[in-house]
């Protein structure tokens, strides 16, 4: 408990040079900065994928996400890993793609905002897993 209140006091009275250091229009579009973060490293990700999260393949709306998109799933190879591969780099597409149009959010027709919705969620659901 003791060790608790110390953290904590530690945090409050520590330097604001940190703090200061932040440029003020980067905490006013605190979407834009982090999206111009955030869609290099998810494009690195996605140039280099080694596999992918083992319950991917039982993301239902997903997968109807992307046969919706017109992607075609190899049949019988799912031991290889090529479906799995495929729809991981679908799932990273739909999250680069909803970054992209953070400064563009009220140009997005109707069918543009759900789709960058579904990439948001796609971010959110497999943010502990966007690792290589």
């Amino acid at each position: 408990m003791i060790k608790h209140i110390i953290k904590h006091i530690g945090y409050i009275f520590r330097p604001q040079s940190r703090i200061n250091d932040i440029i003020d229009s980067d905490a006013w579009n605190l979407d834009h900065s982090l999206s111009m973060w955030i869609i290099p490293r998810l494009q690195k990700l996605r140039c280099s994928l080694n596999g992918y999260h083992p319950t991917i393949l039982t993301d239902k709306e997903l997968i109807d996400s992307a046969v919706a998109d017109g992607m075609k799933f190899v049949i019988g190879v799912d031991a290889n890993g090529i479906n799995g591969v495929m729809l991981w780099g679908y799932a990273l597409d739909r999250m680069i793609y909803s970054f992209m149009c953070v400064d563009d959010l009220v140009f997005l027709n109707q069918c543009e905002t759900c789709r960058y919705n579904y990439g948001l969620d796609l971010f959110r659901k497999y943010f502990n897993n966007l690792w290589n």
